[in-house]
Order: structure tokens, then C-alpha cells, then sequence
């Protein structure tokens, strides 16, 4: 996966420095360019697991939550019966 992003900015850069190359610009309004291109890919990359790493930990505490809650259930149960 990580080396498919690699490719992917490589690609991206190699499209882009061509693109800025055509239009004139210098060599710092290029390497500008490209440092956004890769940071932004970077970015994606970061939120992509973040969300997964959020929705994990979403679940974990669901469960959790429901599992308490039928302890809960079962010691009042248990206590109201006994």
C-alpha cells in the first residue's frame, strides 16, 4: 500500500514538474509545488488511518459499553429475583 502512495506521488510529480516546467516558472515556485503535491498525498494517506483507527476504537468502546450495560442488567436482575 505504501509503496503504491510512492508511485502514485512519483507519477503525480513527474506530471506536475512537467506542467510547471511549461509554464516557466522557477525553481523555487516549483519545488513549492511539488512539496505540496507530496505533503498533501501524505496527508491522505494519515487521514485514511486515522479513520480506520477511529472507527476501530468506536466499536471497541460500543462493545464495550453494551457488555457493561448487560452486567449492569444481570446483577439487577439477579438482585431483584434473589
Amino acid at each position: 500500500m505504501y509503496q503504491e502512495d510512492n508511485e502514485k506521488t512519483e507519477e503525480y510529480n513527474d506530471t506536475h514538474y512537467k506542467n510547471i516546467r511549461s509554464r516557466g516558472l522557477s525553481h523555487e515556485d516549483e519545488s513549492l509545488a511539488v512539496h505540496v503535491a507530496v505533503c498533501a498525498e501524505r496527508y491522505k494517506g494519515i487521514n485514511n488511518r486515522l479513520e480506520k483507527i477511529e472507527r476501530a476504537l468506536w466499536w471497541m468502546v460500543t462493545t464495550l459499553i453494551i457488555a457493561l450495560g448487560g452486567m449492569v442488567f444481570q446483577l439487577i436482575f439477579f438482585f431483584v429475583k434473589g
